[in-house]
């Protein structure tokens, strides 16, 4: 499971990372300082709400299941968002 969540992270990160240097090159160390900021602020947001839940649960084992399957779902849903970032910024 883990695996697959990061392959999907792989898989987002560099569209969304080329696309934001080729939309705006001048701002290519902001744009990489924001990004990085929100990636890292969502992993610890995410491990601290899961862990908060697993710990308050009465059947961690199921729950961090469930947990991990909901994170895959989201992940795997949010990929299709990964075709609407505009490749660049050339107007036809």
């Amino acid at each position: 499971m883990v695996n697959f969540i990061g392959a999907g992270i792989g898989i987002m990160s560099s569209a969304t990372r080329n696309a934001g240097i080729q939309l705006a090159p001048r701002q290519s160390a902001n744009i990489a300082a924001i990004r990085s900021l929100s990636l890292q602020l969502g992993l610890i947001i995410t491990i601290a709400i899961s862990t908060a839940i697993i710990g308050k649960s009465n059947f961690p084992g199921k729950t961090q299941t469930y947990i991990f399957i909901g994170l895959a779902l989201f992940l795997l849903l949010s990929s299709f968002f990964v075709v609407k970032v505009p490749e660049s910024n050339e107007k036809d």
